[in-house]
C-alpha cells in the first residue's frame, strides 16, 4: 500500500472509484511550502509559505501505476512524476507520503467542470475558506 498526496481532481474519491479505485483509509491533509495551480490541469509549484490542501489516500501499488500510467499521462497531457513529502493532518501530525508533480505544464485555461472536480470534494471536506477563494478564482464564470 502507498500513501498518495492528492491535490486535485484524484482527490475527488467519486472520480477514483468511476476508475475502478477505493482507497483503504482518507485523510485530510496539507502539504506546505508548495502553491496549487489549475490551467489546463492541476499541478503544484514550489512557493516558501504557501499551503496547498488535499487528502492523503491509502492505495494499493498497482492502482496508483495505473493513475500515473503512461496512457493516463496521454489522456491529461502530462506526465506527473512521483515526489517523497510530508504532509500534516488536521491535528498538526507529520504523514509522509508520494505526491505526484508535472515538472512542465504549458498555462492554459482549465475547464470550468475539471475545476469543479476539484471544489467540490474541497468544499465537502472543509478546507479553509481562502483556499476555497483560491480555487474558484481558476473558474472561468
Amino acid at each position: 500500500m502507498v500513501d498518495v498526496f492528492f491535490y486535485g481532481s484524484y482527490m475527488n474519491i467519486a472520480v477514483l472509484k468511476s476508475l475502478g479505485i477505493t482507497p483503504a483509509h482518507v485523510d485530510v491533509t496539507s502539504l506546505e511550502n508548495f502553491d496549487l495551480v489549475i490551467g489546463p490541469r492541476a499541478n503544484l509549484l514550489r512557493k516558501a509559505g504557501a499551503t496547498v490542501w488535499g487528502i492523503t489516500a491509502r492505495l494499493a501499488e498497482e492502482d496508483v501505476a495505473r493513475l500515473y500510467s503512461a496512457d493516463a499521462a496521454t489522456l491529461a497531457g502530462l506526465t506527473y512524476l512521483p515526489e517523497a513529502v510530508v504532509t500534516r493532518d488536521r491535528s498538526g501530525r507529520a504523514l509522509p507520503a508520494v505526491c505526484y508533480i508535472a515538472p512542465q505544464m504549458e498555462e492554459g485555461r482549465a475547464e470550468d467542470d475539471y475545476v469543479q472536480r476539484i471544489l467540490d470534494p474541497a468544499e465537502a471536506l472543509g478546507f479553509p475558506e481562502d483556499y476555497l477563494e483560491k480555487i474558484r478564482g481558476f473558474l472561468a464564470g
